[in-house]
């Protein structure tokens, strides 16, 4: 069956609306004349709208993601040790989501994680988000980007998703680096994520974590002969749960 159900067990979201059925993004060549056209940027006609749209889980608008972990506490902490951290709220800041050309609004933001999209991921490949360093709020089924599909290095911050096949350690420090390595084009010699041996352990990554998919967000830099993800912040890269890699291809 090429369908899931959003949200899975629950009748409505949390913004009231109503659940419906999705196409698995892997079944998007399949013809169904009953597949909605593709999402475009989300507009508003007033800043009233736009805010409504932040209050009612419409729309994020994410300032930056966090660049250190806070000091966990006990219910922030998952099994597996990963630590899970709520959204906070970040600075008041103009953007041009007015139908109107050249017309912007002042919008509160988001200091936000990865983490967090990931939390509830089934529900939220359904809002609109507008990242850092973009221009339009799109849908987040929209911004996601198979790192499958990179093949040069991209100076521009996208959010990969990408499925480790193996995982090494540089060292016996825990400040020593770790290296992921994803599936990727046929083009690409490897394809890794660098980030410490204590950073990834604290995202669930150590080195029996093989074909979990991880979301990543972050710019592709060259590596030796192949590419990488180099340093991520804190909140930049999480392990997405498994009950949900079902909805990606």
């Amino acid at each position: 069956m090429p369908l899931f159900r959003s949200p899975a067990e629950k009748a409505r979201f949390a913004n009231q609306s109503i659940a419906r059925y999705n196409h698995y993004p892997s079944y998007s060549h399949v013809e169904c004349e009953l597949r909605s056209p593709k999402a475009e940027a989300l507009k508003f006609a007033s800043e009233e709208l736009a805010r409504q749209a932040i209050d009612n889980g419409k729309l994020t608008v994410v300032h930056e993601f966090r660049a250190t972990a806070p000091e966990a506490v006990p219910s922030m902490v998952r099994e597996g040790g990963v630590t899970y951290l709520d959204d906070t709220e970040g600075p008041m800041a103009n953007y041009a989501v007015s139908r109107y050309k050249g017309e912007s609004f002042a919008l509160p933001t988001k200091i936000s994680s990865v983490a967090s999209i990931c939390r509830r991921f089934d529900i939220n490949l359904f809002k609109y988000y507008l990242f850092p360093q973009r221009t339009t709020a799109l849908m987040l089924s929209n911004e996601l980007v198979d790192l499958k599909s990179v093949t040069a290095p991209d100076d521009i911050p996208r959010l990969y998703f990408a499925k480790i096949v193996r995982s090494e350690r540089m060292g016996k420090s825990d400040q020593n680096l770790r290296m992921t390595y994803f599936a990727c084009h046929a083009e690409v010699r490897d394809f890794c994520l660098k980030a410490t041996i204590a950073e990834q352990r604290e995202k669930g990554i150590d080195d029996g974590v093989v074909q979990r998919i991880v979301l990543i967000w972050g710019t592709v830099t060259e590596s030796g002969i192949g590419l990488c993800i180099n340093r991520p912040k804190w909140g930049e890269f999480a392990l997405l749960p498994e009950q949900y890699e079902r909805l990606l291809p």
